[in-house]
């Protein structure tokens, strides 16, 4: 139903469903996250768990959250050829752009779950998506610039991320909710530690 077929023989992929298993497991907890911290609030009344991942989906949603990632695909669609990537990066850096997937609240170097992800688009067809060159257009000169390396910034988990859903046949107004269905095991694990605390 989630589209990871083969198109061929209509069975399930068993590289789909590896690498989204595989992704599954790299996204499925990430500390207190806006979304968990949002779970917990509302758990916080002592109210039912449906009603905190409810609190949970509508902190997510945003673009600074679940929609990180698709708001970096987004970002490299709207520059349409690796030609365009020192131009976008000029205007990111008079702070007339952002670049969505780049640097990380908690990671102030880089981001630990990319190796993890560039690992699980190995298998993937992604290579032949001009938006995957754009991206690693991006990677390439940020990696020899001044401004992003005297503040730290790397590509985050979103920044690739997005290729692994794209690859697979996720709509890109779908990866918000491909997301939380990744992380709700853990957002929930979340609650069910916090609510051991009352009696």
């Amino acid at each position: 139903m989630s589209g990871l077929t083969n198109t061929l023989t209509k069975e399930p992929d068993p590289i789909y469903l590896s690498c989204w298993r595989r992704f599954s497991l790299l996204n499925s907890d990430h500390g207190m996250a806006l979304s968990v911290f949002a779970a917990l609030t509302t758990a916080s009344s002592l109210t039912d768990p449906i009603s905190c991942l409810i609190s949970a989906v509508a902190a997510a949603h945003g673009p600074l959250h679940f929609g990180a990632t698709e708001s970096a695909q987004r970002a490299l669609n709207k520059i349409k050829d690796p030609g365009n990537v020192p131009a976008f990066l000029a205007e990111v850096k008079s702070g007339k752009r952002k670049l969505f997937g780049y640097g990380h609240r908690e990671y102030k170097g880089p981001d630990p779950r990319v190796p993890f992800i560039q690992s699980i688009l190995q298998d993937l067809p992604v290579h032949s998506n001009p938006l995957f060159k754009i991206a690693e257009s991006i990677e390439a000169a940020a990696s020899k610039d001044e401004y992003f390396q005297s503040r730290h910034l790397y590509p985050n988990a979103d920044f690739y991320g997005n290729f692994v859903f794209t690859s697979i046949g996720i709509e890109s107004e779908m990866i918000p909710a491909a997301m939380l269905s990744h992380r709700i095991m853990g957002i929930m694990a979340h609650w069910r530690e916090y609510m051991g605390m009352y009696p």
